[in-house]
């Protein structure tokens, strides 16, 4: 086997295997997984795809912001699709879970079907993570924004909000005062 051709089936198997783990943490309904893992999957994936499919050829960085906003777009207008639809084939609720993740991995399955088959990944994007240090406090508040609005669903108890809101404005006092403090 080519190593091209390898390159787009190793492809496909990735796409098959992250449709298996979405649907797994979906119908086990992982909490935390499920949000952080399915969102990375849906603001990449399909933008990713269909960028690939139109054939530009830009940098890393305008790949990535090209992808995400291709994903809203997608995924905005396959809500509006299913919502309209969804009624006339009988689903009683189209935007619940199970078919909302039905349909976008079906069409998301289609598409690298047909990205495999025009064979457009003679430029897969390397990415390199030398800023993988400012990864873990950059996410921190995103994962308090998550734990904190279960801690409000479930508990009634919102500290880890105001704590998310503390961290945010402590990056930003951060950044804005970086280059201003004199080193010692």
């Amino acid at each position: 086997m080519p190593k091209e051709n390898t390159k787009q089936l190793s492809f496909l198997y990735t796409m098959l295997f992250l449709q298996a783990v979405s649907y797994i943490i979906v119908f086990f309904d992982i909490p935390v997984v499920r949000q952080f893992l399915l969102f990375a999957y849906l603001t990449l994936v399909p933008g990713y795809l269909i960028f690939k499919l139109l054939k530009f050829n830009f940098n890393h960085l305008e790949t990535l912001v090209f992808s995400v906003g291709f994903s809203v777009a997608f995924l905005m207008l396959t809500g509006l699709a299913l919502n309209e639809l969804g009624y006339m084939a009988g689903v009683s609720h189209p935007l619940s879970a199970v078919p909302l993740l039905i349909v976008l991995n079906n069409i998301i399955l289609a598409l690298a079907l047909i990205a495999y088959l025009k064979g457009n990944f003679s430029s897969m994007p390397q990415f390199s993570f030398g800023l993988i240090k400012w990864s873990a406090p950059l996410s921190l508040p995103l994962i308090l924004s998550v734990a904190g609005t279960m801690f409000v669903n479930v508990y009634a108890d919102n500290r880890l909000l105001l704590l998310m809101i503390l961290t945010i404005s402590l990056f930003a006092a951060f950044l804005t005062l970086k280059g201003k403090v004199p080193s010692t």
